[in-house]
């Protein structure tokens, strides 16, 4: 599930979410519209903070998951 389905799905604000990572409702704004990538520390925290429901690989980062490849060996 994507980031913004959750949010809605779960009535949870963006600024609200973005306290409960510790960034900014501008970070997850840029995130929740697919303007920016979270790193992957945070992607793992919006992982736990959804329960699992977003994930890291085909939720935040789609074409990594496709190429099978992790964060961490991406050159970014």
């Amino acid at each position: 599930m994507k980031l913004k389905e959750y949010l809605e799905t779960n009535k949870i604000s963006q600024r609200q979410f973005a306290k409960r990572v510790k960034k900014t409702p501008l970070h997850i704004h840029m995130i929740v519209n697919e303007k920016s990538t979270p790193s992957p520390k945070l992607a793992f925290e919006i992982e736990l903070a959804t329960g699992g429901v977003v994930t890291r690989d085909e939720s935040l980062y789609p074409k990594l998951y496709r190429e099978n490849i992790t964060p961490s060996q991406s050159k970014s």
